[in-house]
Formats: structure tokens, C-alpha cells, sequence
């Protein structure tokens, strides 16, 4: 077997090859990654692809429509799911009870979309599972009929629903690391033996990897700084990439470092959602799921972070909230009680 590079740099001669990677994420980092290795100055963008834009490129489209994607079921998934906390249609994918906490299933919703249909049948109608729990096959009759009209809105179908029809173009593809492709199983089948090659890679022998626990976190890190120091005495190497699930272990882990003389460069982004601009559509969509709670309603229109035109009008509005009680829209006996429209007709 060959290692991952040896294949790259072999099959990067041939301008005709298209590498494909689990993830954007991935792609990215091996067009960058190959730029070091074959000391090339440039290479095409789109060579390097995710198994996502794989799918776009090869499948053949139904009626001129797209593949969905991971994106586009949670796009509606989200939508379902603030549609559920106004008005709930959904009783065994998400209890009524939680209705007003709906869009907590959202990553929930979006996983089984593409679950919905099993031999190209939908999954409430199928013989083994036609008998299972009425509420849950009444669920997915109606999510799947929702999804469907999402679908032909945006001119998209979902692929799980037919066979893949795979048409390859003049290109060659080479699929990396197709053991964590959820659905590489389902199209395995449908690929041409021609044009296609899925490598079994080589990363580095045979022996097993040691598995290690620790009683907390700060022996980790300097378990791992003592280790990388021995690992450097001995080898020169050209990176060692450590991962840290926050940023206070990451400080722990500067502090170690700099006691072994180990130098890192620290490559830490920061979320959308910690930004103003991202900022403003979490907390949008916090008022939406609190039921434009008074508080919610605060939190977005008296922050000085977003440029409101008119901020003596927010003022205005919260005053009002608070005036007439306004604390938050809610259900009573089966109907949906709107607080703010109620007083602001009165």
C-alpha cells in the first residue's frame, strides 16, 4: 500500500485527476498541503473537492434539479423546527410537551431526512416498519410531505430517495478515506470501475496506536509537552499539530510549552456567533424560540453593537413590554397567546 502523499504527488502529475476528501475543510487544507510537499507554486482549486461536490458534479440531476446536501437539510430542518415551537404539528419526533424547545432537534430533524425513504419507499409505508407506533409514522408522513414541497420549491431532490445514476466526465477521481463517508456505501455500487479509484492508504504500520487516559487536564497537557520534547531531541520534524477543546486549555498548554522551550503557533478563530454581525442572528433567533420574551427583546434592540436607525424607538418598545407585562408569548388551551399584538392593538 501506498501513503497518502506518495499517491498525491504520483497522481498530481496528471492534470486530469480530481482528488475528493470528506470535507471542504479537508480539501482546503491538502491544496495547501500539496503546495509544500511538490514545492509547486500554484495548483487548481478544483482539483481538490469535497465527497459533497463529488456527488454535484457526477450525479446525474432529476428534471434539471441539484442533490441536496448536509447544508441544505439543515437549512430545512430549522425551518421545521421554528415552525413546530409557533404552532406544533410533530408528536413523537419531538414531543409536544418540548414544542416550545423545538429548535433544539434541529440537528436531530436534519438527520433523518435523509432516512425517511428505505428500497425506494417511504419509510411510514414500508412493510416492516408500516406497523411501528402511529404517532411516529404520522411524523414522518408529514415531514416528508413538508420536505417534499421544500424540495420542489428550491429545485432540488433528495438522493436517498432513488438509485444514484453516476456520469462522469472526461476527468479521473481519486475518493480519500471513504470509512467515514456516512453514505459512501450507498453510491460503492453505482461508481464506474473506470475513472474511479478509491486507494487503500498506508498511514504508518502496523502497530496500534496507545491508548492513554489521565486524571484531569493540566496532567494531559504536560504528559503530551514532555513527549513532544522527547519526540524533537531525538527527530527533527517539520509539525506537530495539538488540539485543545477550549481556550483554557489552551493557555495551560502555552504555559507547559514555554517551560520546555517547545515553540507554537497558535491558530485559534473565533465564532461567527462571538462577532457582532453573527451576533445579531443568534440573538434574532433567540427572541423567535423565548417567544419574543421581554429580556430577549432587550438583549437585541438596547445593544449599542448593531447600528439601529431608530434606537429611541427600541427604547420605546421595551418601555411598553415592560409597562404592559409583555413578558413572553405563550400557549393556553390549544391556541397561541401573541402578548405583544394583543397590547399594541389595544
Amino acid at each position: 500500500m501506498k501513503s497518502l502523499t506518495e499517491t498525491m504527488l504520483k497522481a498530481l502529475e496528471d492534470p486530469g485527476i480530481v482528488f475528493v476528501f470528506p470535507s471542504e475543510v479537508a480539501a482546503a487544507f491538502w491544496r495547501k498541503k500539496i503546495l509544500l510537499l511538490s514545492g509547486r507554486s500554484a495548483v487548481r482549486t478544483d482539483r481538490f473537492i469535497s465527497w459533497d461536490s463529488f456527488k454535484e458534479r457526477v450525479e446525474v440531476r432529476r428534471e434539471g434539479r441539484k442533490p441536496v446536501n448536509k447544508f441544505h437539510r439543515l437549512l430545512f430542518a430549522d425551518q421545521v423546527c421554528a415552525q413546530n415551537a409557533h404552532t406544533p404539528f410533530l408528536e413523537a419526533l419531538i414531543p409536544v410537551p418540548y414544542s416550545d424547545q423545538s429548535p433544539g432537534f434541529t440537528d436531530y430533524i436534519g438527520r433523518v431526512l435523509n432516512q425517511l425513504y428505505v428500497d425506494s419507499l417511504p419509510v411510514y409505508e414500508h412493510p416492516l416498519v408500516k406497523k411501528m407506533d402511529v404517532p411516529l409514522m404520522k411524523d414522518l408522513k408529514t415531514l416528508d410531505l413538508r420536505y417534499r414541497q421544500f424540495l420542489d420549491t428550491h429545485r432540488l431532490f433528495e438522493p436517498s430517495r432513488f438509485n444514484p445514476e453516476i456520469a462522469l466526465d472526461s476527468r479521473s477521481y481519486i475518493i480519500f478515506f471513504t470509512g467515514i463517508l456516512e453514505d459512501f456505501g450507498r453510491y460503492e455500487p453505482y461508481l464506474p470501475k473506470s475513472g474511479i479509484s478509491v486507494p487503500r492508504m498506508d498511514f504508518g504500520g502496523s502497530v496500534s496506536p496507545e491508548l492513554r487516559e489521565f486524571s484531569n487536564g493540566l496532567q494531559e497537557i504536560r504528559w503530551v509537552c514532555a513527549k513532544t520534547a522527547e519526540l524533537l531531541d531525538r527527530e527533527p520534524m517539520d509539525g506537530i499539530v495539538f488540539t485543545t477543546p477550549s481556550r483554557d486549555s489552551l493557555q495551560l498548554l502555552k504555559e507547559e510549552a514555554a517551560l520546555y522551550d517547545l515553540p507554537l503557533s497558535i491558530q485559534w478563530g473565533e465564532p461567527l456567533s462571538a462577532l457582532p454581525a453573527g451576533r445579531f442572528f443568534r440573538q434574532l433567533k433567540t427572541c423567535e424560540s423565548s417567544g419574543y420574551g421581554i429580556n430577549a427583546f432587550k438583549n437585541m434592540l438596547l445593544t449599542k453593537n448593531f447600528p439601529w436607525l431608530f434606537r429611541e424607538k427600541n427604547i420605546s418598545l421595551i418601555r411598553f413590554g415592560h409597562d404592559f407585562f409583555c413578558l413572553r408569548n405563550y400557549r393556553s388551551e390549544g391556541s397561541f397567546k401573541n402578548v405583544w399584538e394583543y397590547n399594541l392593538k389595544r
